[in-house]
C-alpha cells in the first residue's frame, strides 16, 4: 500500500479491535498508512494506536442507535475520503457498508466475517434474518474474508461480493506462549494443584453458546469423576455458574479460574483442553492449545472442525452428545500414548495459524483490492 493512504477499521466495539486488530493497524502504520478506527465503547480504546472515533453502534440489529451510527459514519467517510474500509463484527459491518454505500465514493470495502450468525444446524430465525441481510450487503462489498470452510462455501455460492477469500483466522500471537519458562509441575504447584491430577481446561466466556453447563450436568450426575475441569474466562453467566457449582458441592471437580492474564502458563499446566461450544468462527482458544502442544477434545462444529482432525491432532465429539464426549474424554485420560501423540501432532498443525502469515496475506489482499 502507498504511504499516505487512509484506512478505516470499523467494529461494534473497541474491545474487539483491541483484542484482534492492533497488529494490522501497526502493520499499516509501518508503511506510512493513516489509520482510523470507529466503534462503540471508547473506554476500551486506550491501547488501540489509531485515531479513534466513537460511533454508537449497537450489537442489536433492531436498535435505533444504529441509524445514528450510520449517519455519523457516513459523514466521517465523506470528509476523510478513505481509500479502504475494513469492517468486522456483524453489526459493525452492517453500519460500515450502509454508510460507505450511501456516500457513493470510490472507497473499497472489505468485510471479515468472524463467523456468520447463520450456520449448519443454527436457529431458523438467524437464517431468516441475517442471511438476507448479508446477501443484500454483499452487493456493496468488494472483498469478503471468511475464516472457516463452511462460511467460505456459503459466500462463494450465494453472495455477490466481488472477491472472496478464506484465511486461517486473524493470526495467533505466539510470543506469550514462547515466553513461558516454568515447568508444568512448577506452574501447578504455584496455582495450588497436585502434579498427579488430570487437569482439563476450558477457556471461554461465560455466555450461553459456550455451553459450560454440559459438563456441569455430567459432573452433577457423577458420570465423570477422574479429572478436574478448570473454567477460565469471564462473562454474564459467571456468577450464576459459580453458584450452581457451590450449591451442588462440585468445587473439588470444577474450578472457576476467572479471567487470567497468565493464560499461557495455565494452558501449560493442564493435560489437555476442551471446547463445548455451540457456535464458533475459528476459535482462538483451540489455536492457543495446539500451539502450546496440548491436544483438545472439541464439539464437532464449524470452526472447531476446521482446526481439529479427529484422531489426527485432537478428538471431536458430537454437540451435546454426552456419551460421545465421555468416551473421547476417557481415551485422553487413560491412554497416555494417544495423548502424547495427539499433542505432538497438534503442535505440528498450528504453524499455518501464525500471526505473521495472517498479516502478510491480509496486506496482499489490501494491495490487490486497491489496485483493482
Amino acid at each position: 500500500m502507498k504511504a499516505g493512504s487512509k484506512v478505516l477499521f470499523v467494529a461494534s466495539t473497541f474491545k474487539h479491535i483491541r483484542a484482534f486488530h492492533i497488529p494490522y493497524i501497526k502493520m499499516l502504520q509501518d508503511v506510512g498508512v493513516l489509520v482510523d478506527s470507529a466503534a462503540n465503547e471508547i473506554q476500551f480504546a486506550d491501547e488501540v494506536p489509531s485515531r479513534n472515533i466513537e460511533i454508537p453502534i449497537s450489537r442489536s440489529p433492531f436498535s435505533i442507535k444504529n441509524i445514528s451510527a450510520i449517519l455519523q459514519l457516513r459523514k466521517k467517510i465523506k470528509v476523510e475520503k478513505y481509500d479502504l474500509i475494513h469492517c468486522h463484527t456483524a453489526m459493525g459491518s452492517v453500519v460500515a457498508r450502509i454508510a460507505a454505500a450511501s456516500v457513493r465514493t470510490r472507497t473499497k470495502v472489505i468485510y471479515t466475517a468472524h463467523g456468520f450468525h447463520f450456520f449448519r444446524g443454527g436457529p431458523l430465525k438467524n437464517w431468516l434474518f441475517y442471511f438476507p441481510m448479508e446477501l443484500v450487503l454483499s452487493f456493496v462489498t468488494d472483498v469478503l474474508i471468511t475464516i472457516n470452510r463452511e462460511d467460505f462455501r456459503l459466500a462463494k455460492k450465494y453472495f455477490k461480493s466481488r472477491q472472496n477469500f478464506l484465511l486461517d483466522g486473524v493470526g495467533l500471537n505466539t510470543n506469550k506462549f514462547d515466553a513461558v519458562k516454568l515447568s508444568k509441575d512448577e506452574i501447578r504447584l504455584r496455582n495450588g494443584f497436585r502434579t498427579d491430577q488430570t487437569l482439563v481446561l476450558y477457556i471461554a466466556e461465560f455466555i450461553p453458546r459456550k455451553n459450560h453447563r454440559f459438563v456441569i450436568e455430567l459432573v452433577k450426575k457423577k458420570v465423570i469423576t477422574n479429572c478436574v475441569f478448570l473454567f477460565a474466562g469471564r462473562g454474564q453467566l459467571l456468577d450464576k455458574i459459580e453458584k450452581e457449582i457451590s450449591d451442588n458441592q462440585l468445587e473439588d471437580q470444577i474450578k472457576i479460574l476467572g479471567f487470567r492474564s497468565d493464560i499461557a502458563e495455565i494452558i501449560k499446566m493442564c493435560d489437555f483442553g476442551i471446547s463445548l461450544s455451540k457456535q464458533e468462527g475459528l476459535p482462538m482458544n483451540v489455536l492457543e492449545f495446539i500451539y502450546s502442544s496440548k491436544t483438545v477434545l472439541v464439539s464437532n462444529i464449524r470452526g472447531n472442525n476446521d482446526i481439529i482432525e479427529h484422531y489426527k491432532n485432537g478428538l471431536l465429539f458430537e454437540l451435546d452428545d454426552s456419551a460421545s464426549f465421555c468416551q473421547q474424554l476417557a481415551l485422553l485420560i487413560e491412554d497416555k500414548k494417544m495423548l502424547k501423540d495427539l499433542s505432538y501432532q497438534a503442535k505440528n498443525s498450528s504453524s499455518k495459524y501464525a500471526q505473521q502469515i495472517a498479516l502478510e496475506r491480509t496486506l496482499n489482499i489490501y494491495q490487490n483490492v486497491l489496485n483493482s
